[in-house]
């Protein structure tokens, strides 16, 4: 072999290589100390995109965690507040019953329960412009989704939930009324207009609220038989009008039934159509509705609209004239709690909850009149001095209650569930996702100290070689010198 002191080969090599080892071995300090294995991008430029990637991921889906956590703080907030709203409605409701048995209280009773009353819707109104998560009220309509229009044949829409147009924050719908609600509905007289005819003639009227017993005279014509139905309109929820018999209701739950239980004529009403039983019925029709091509199911004129953009109730007014097919348009703004329950932008990661305003004036039923009766009102009309107090109007006041009373129910289950099935479920799924991502970050990222340490140890072994062999081979040109010197 030749002897060459110009370029020591044997040095360059042993450097590289020790060089190289040194690299390794500082890679192993620097894992070892970090416990990361991406420290850099030229460790894994994929790897550690990828990583980042992840660890945006999961810090997002704490971030879902943690909001989820306040909005279901806020939900028992709210959810305390209606425990309260239920328990001040039922003594509101055992002060109106009180005052319908007018045969045991004397005027002095009645205005004690009146003055219960105005204290407990008071406290409503208390309740409502009191309950608060932080600065943010909950029962005065600010979490409420607002409708800014509608037409003048929707007489109430009270929406709990909404997928809103991105852009302007504003939806328009339209209510597509396939067959309108009907009452139920009889013929009040005969072929001759006699509805008792070879004699006096005992009937049972039967409706929605209850029954009772007329007696007709030989020969009663239907004015007769309407002064008698519209005489215990209260006790059963019929009307007569126009030689007909109606249900002040509408829908499939609303009925009338006439039998003729005695007597030694015939009634001769309902066009002669008793039947072998000596009795004729009819029964109502609930609205068949479609929103956005998806057909909403109904209760009588209410609307109960369930679909995957929009949740309400929506009730149509009783006269609204409506000729099937056709339809009446509403729009809704922007409003109610909105909870991020996922990690992007889409409307399907997002969930709307509108709690409408809860005051004595909004709780209630809209009002009508029906036939020259009012028929509803809301809640801050049963005070002393209003429209259906306990001395004026107290069957009309406990239909208010009850419907006030359901409508505080029907809210609380639907927040109920809203906690239950949307925000629960996102508290579990984005700790699951942001645990297996973690894991999936783990695995890319994180040092396997195991191996590390083998490497290391692996390393250090190769560095003392090396420079062992780096110090044999500078001395190579001094030897070769040597020669010279013989």
């Amino acid at each position: 072999m030749g002897l060459r002191i110009l370029n020591n080969v044997a040095v360059t090599t042993a450097l590289r290589n020790l060089t190289r080892t040194n690299a390794a071995q500082n890679k192993s300090f620097e894992r070892l100390s970090s416990g990361e294995k991406l420290n850099s991008a030229k460790d894994d430029p994929s790897g550690l995109s990828l990583s980042e990637r992840l660890r945006s991921e999961i810090a997002a889906l704490r971030t879902v965690t943690e909001t989820a956590g306040r909005t279901a703080n806020l939900l028992a907030t709210t959810e305390s507040a209606f425990d309260q709203l239920d328990r001040t409605l039922i003594d509101i409701r055992q002060s109106v019953i009180a005052a319908l048995n007018s045969g045991a209280l004397d005027q002095d009773a009645v205005a004690a329960e009146q003055a219960s009353v105005d204290q407990a819707i008071a406290a409503i109104d208390d309740i409502v412009r009191t309950t608060r998560f932080g600065e943010q009220r909950l029962l005065d309509g600010t979490q409420a989704i607002r409708v800014v229009e509608q037409d003048a044949q929707i007489l109430e829409v009270q929406p709990t939930s909404a997928r809103l147009g991105p852009s302007t924050g504003v939806s328009q719908v339209f209510v597509e009324v396939l067959s309108a609600a009907e009452r139920a509905t009889l013929s009040g007289v005969g072929p001759t207009g006699v509805v008792a005819s070879g004699g006096e003639v005992s009937i049972r009227l039967e409706g929605p609220r209850g029954a009772s017993i007329l007696f007709l005279a030989s020969g009663a014509n239907f004015t007769e038989l309407a002064n008698a139905v519209n005489t215990t309109r209260e006790q059963t929820g019929l009307f007569a009008s126009a030689g007909d018999l109606f249900t002040e209701d509408f829908g499939s739950r609303a009925f009338v039934r006439i039998d003729q239980i005695g007597g030694s004529g015939v009634f001769t009403g309902a066009n002669g159509q008793l039947n072998a039983n000596n009795a004729v019925l009819d029964n109502g029709l609930d609205a068949q509705a479609r929103i956005g091509g998806v057909d909403v199911a109904a209760d009588g004129n209410v609307i109960q609209a369930v679909t995957s953009f929009l949740t309400a109730e929506i009730t149509l007014a009783s006269d609204s004239g409506i000729s099937p097919p056709g339809g009446f348009r509403f729009a809704l703004a922007d409003g109610g709690l909105s909870a991020q329950l996922g990690t992007r932008t889409d409307s399907t990661e997002r969930a709307s909850l509108a709690i409408p305003d809860l005051s004595s004036g909004r709780l209630g039923i809209p009002e009508e009149i029906i036939l020259g009766i009012i028929r509803g009102g809301f809640l801050n009309s049963l005070t002393n001095g209003g429209t259906n107090n306990l001395s004026s109007n107290p069957q009309n006041a406990l239909k208010i209650v009850d419907a006030a009373f359901s409508d505080v129910l029907k809210l609380r289950e639907e927040i109920g569930s809203f906690g239950k099935n949307r925000i629960n479920n996102a508290l579990d799924q984005s700790d699951q996702l942001a645990t297996n991502l973690t894991l999936a970050d783990a695995l890319l990222r994180d040092t396997d100290f195991a191996q590390e340490s083998a490497n290391l140890a692996r390393n250090q072994v190769l560095f003392q070689a090396g420079t062992n062999v780096l110090a044999q081979a500078l001395n190579i040109t001094p030897d070769i010198l040597r020669l010279l010197t013989g």
